[in-house]
């Protein structure tokens, strides 16, 4: 439920503005901005450029250290001078499976950027092939323009997780990225079909800031940051005994959090336990697991307070959660003229609120363990969202 303050002029949607005050936009900098407080945000939207215009078409090849016979490439550019797609001129034979920074030259500009997956048979398909910088003042993939993106609610970290995680979430929810977008929801698109949907909206009236620090990858040519806020001056509202025999409202928040933890994982499909996740005065909303070994997660376990709550192989897993709309594997945000999807990253995911309604967050007074079983020995990310009623981080 939310409400308008007494004396406001009477608008039931929302205002779109710029985000102005964008400082230390730079290669390899530390990007900020301070976002004003007193208003309650749904969503801030960035576009990512970087580059100059190109005259011709640059030359792109494959490095040298993929070894065998080296596929051969060529690149397209549009009208305005931005490279829009990388095609594959012949597969090459007996590379080393991997994936490849392309090298781009010539042309008369800069900033165009892709990579390549040499596939198992040491050849390169046109859909191996992933743009992630256009150049001549085209966008660049959220996910490669930054390389940290940090949210702090006086001076508080809300959310600290990897761009690239971010952007999976994302993709996971269904939602497809637009060209150069840095997507930052807190009223969120997937929850449109619930009653309140704006629940979970970050209402900052009375805090002291809210900043947003941005570390800028290195290797962006000429980078270019701009974006829009959407914001409103109501209250999210809850109805409580005013204990005279009536009713009255007061401002509620729910948060969702966003924080990545690292985990070392033995191999041999064994249970690995987990149980340092922060639970404390939070609803356990999601848990999105990351391995760096593709496909080696087999099984995954929750238990709240001793009870077991999921057990599952991760292919029964990822079955359950598509039924409802989250998708894995192939599926993930795409982006106009790139040959290929940026994918969703996550082996597997635990998901309290399958249906969208935060209230159905999992809770635990004495402890929260997980087990995760992988085939081999790696380093496991898990984003954990969770759910607070205030910014504690």
């Amino acid at each position: 439920m939310s409400t308008q303050p007494a004396g406001v002029s009477l608008n039931h949607g929302r205002l779109v503005q710029y985000i102005t005050g964008i400082q230390g936009v730079s290669p390899g900098s530390i990007a900020t901005v301070q976002i004003p407080v007193n208003a309650r945000y749904h969503r801030l939207i960035f576009q990512c450029t970087a580059g100059t215009t190109y005259a011709t078409p640059p030359a792109v090849a494959m490095p040298a250290g993929a070894g065998g016979t080296l596929a051969t490439l060529a690149s397209v550019i549009n009208a305005a001078g931005q490279v829009v797609a990388v095609t594959v001129t012949t597969p090459g034979s007996g590379m080393t499976p991997g994936v490849y920074a392309l090298a781009f030259s010539g042309g008369g500009g800069t900033g165009a950027m892709a990579t390549a997956t040499v596939n198992a048979g040491g050849t390169l398909t046109v859909d191996n092939v992933l743009l992630q910088a256009q150049g001549g003042g085209g966008w660049v993939l959220g996910n490669v323009f930054f390389t940290n993106v940090k949210h702090q609610v006086g001076g508080t970290n809300i959310r600290d997780s990897v761009p690239s995680n971010v952007l999976g979430i994302c993709a996971a929810n269904g939602y497809v990225v637009n060209p150069g977008e840095y997507p930052v929801f807190f009223t969120e698109p997937w929850r449109n079909m619930v009653r309140h949907n704006a629940n979970t909206s970050w209402d900052l009236t009375g805090q002291s800031t809210y900043q947003i620090t941005m570390a800028i990858n290195q290797a962006i040519v000429s980078p270019g940051l701009v974006g829009i806020m959407e914001f409103d001056s109501f209250r999210n509202v809850t109805t409580v005994s005013d204990g005279k025999g009536g009713t009255t409202t007061i401002p509620t928040l729910a948060i969702v959090t966003q924080h990545d933890y690292n985990f070392p994982l033995a191999g041999g499909n064994s249970a690995n336990l987990i149980n340092t996740i922060p639970f404390q005065n939070r609803g356990i909303l999601r848990l999105w697991l990351n391995g760096a070994t593709p496909n080696s997660i087999t099984q995954f376990e929750v238990y709240q307070d001793g009870n077991k709550i999921l057990e599952a192989t991760k292919p029964q897993i990822n079955e359950l959660l598509s039924e409802y709309g989250f998708a894995f594997s192939n599926s993930g945000f795409s982006q106009a003229g790139v040959n290929g999807l940026v994918k969703n990253p996550f082996d597997a995911a635990y998901v309290a609120d399958v249906d969208q309604r935060v209230w159905k967050a999992l809770y635990c007074t004495t402890k929260f363990e997980i087990r995760v079983y992988s085939t081999v020995a790696q380093n496991l990310t898990i984003t954990s969202e969770t759910l607070t009623t205030g910014y504690i981080g």
